[in-house]
């Protein structure tokens, strides 16, 4: 069964999600911040290697059901072992967790303020995302109640 999604609207999502990466990319330059700490950058690089091992487990979990707009694609099958077992959307887990990093290693209050408000954007594309997967996959539900959406065991 072939399900049709709005087209204008993943773009969008995918739209907004690449402005956020270049703000807190290039929020540094911007923000003249104070020195980091001693523990600042040590700190920073561990949150941004867990990140990237995240959304890299994530990625790799997926295989051909991957796609960068925010809807399941046709001949996709639902993911629930590894670490989607963790975590629903452990890709945006880990890209908030890698731009934390990156925020922590700049010692740049803009960019943490914009990942903050890129974890937000995360949590309400998944929201959207989520109603296409319940939607596709009948035991999508029972998938929401065991595993925590974005932060494992936690949210």
């Amino acid at each position: 069964m072939q399900t049709q999604y709005p087209q204008p609207l993943g773009v969008s999502w995918v739209i907004a999600q690449l402005v956020l990466f270049l703000a807190i990319l290039v929020a540094p330059f911007f923000d003249p911040g104070i020195p980091p700490t001693l523990l600042a950058v040590p700190l920073g690089l561990v949150v941004g290697a867990v990140g990237l091992l995240f959304a890299l487990l994530g990625v790799l979990g997926l295989g051909t059901s991957l796609s960068i707009f925010p809807r399941p694609v046709e001949n996709g099958k639902l993911k629930r072992d590894g670490i989607y077992g963790l975590a629903r959307h452990p890709i945006y887990t880990g890209v908030i967790l890698t731009a934390l990093g990156y925020s922590i290693v700049n010692w740049s209050w803009l960019a943490i303020a914009f990942t903050v408000l890129l974890a937000f954007f995360f949590d309400r594309k998944s929201a959207f995302e989520e109603k296409m997967l319940a939607a596709k996959y009948p035991d999508y539900a029972d998938y929401q109640t065991r595993v925590k959406k974005l932060i494992p065991w936690v949210y």
